[in-house]
């Protein structure tokens, strides 16, 4: 989606710069940035992202020229209801980022009571994602609730099996072949672990 927005301006360029003779300077910022932010993490900088987007949007208004006709109620409403959409999505995810970043805070340093209630909280803002069970396995694991703290990383394992820091929880938390089966799935998805190697040596 996001590759597909930011594809729109490129495919309106032509009609821009036979509009407009600034059209290709707009798009030469533009595709400058979308080229270094694909290797960087410059796009992280809102002054810089805002300035690439309104070279963006210089493009499409350039490309509309005054013979384009209006978008009639339908298309509007469309539009508004898609925007609205995305920004629900948008809020939930920061919701949901906050909570995990605060219920990790508490990990580090053992408030074990607002860990649980941020992973919660996180959970319920996330309900896609398996890091807020995640979080919640490692408040219960560390609280000794072990049947608990398994069964939290099984259900984040449902959301997501490709996060190997579930299957390593998920170890810790278990005995056995199903131990030795979570270690080889961590090892598999992440070989350089240093975290699975202490694992494997202590073992």
């Amino acid at each position: 989606l996001l590759a597909c927005a930011l594809a729109i301006p490129l495919a309106a360029a032509p009609a821009a710069a036979r509009r407009h003779p600034l059209a290709p300077a707009a798009l030469g910022a533009y595709v400058a940035f979308l080229l270094h932010a694909g290797i960087d993490w410059d796009w992280e900088m809102s002054s810089v992202t805002l300035a690439a987007l309104a070279c963006g949007v210089a493009i499409l208004l350039a490309a509309r020229g005054s013979e384009t006709p209006p978008l009639g109620r339908a298309a509007r409403a469309v539009g508004v209801g898609l925007a609205a959409s995305l920004c629900v999505v948008a809020v939930a995810g920061f919701v949901g980022n906050q909570a995990e970043a605060t219920a990790s805070d508490a990990l580090d340093v053992s408030h074990l009571g607002a860990a649980s209630a941020d992973a919660r909280r996180a959970r319920r803002w996330e309900p896609w994602s398996g890091d807020p069970w995640r979080l919640l396995g490692e408040t219960q694991l560390e609280a000794g609730r072990v049947t608990d703290a398994r069964t939290s990383f099984l259900r984040g394992l449902r959301k997501d099996d490709a996060d190997w820091e579930l299957w390593l929880d998920l170890a810790l938390a278990s005995r056995g072949a199903e131990r030795q089966h979570a270690l080889a799935r961590a090892g598999a998805l992440n070989p350089l672990s240093t975290e699975l190697r202490a694992i494997r040596g202590s073992g």
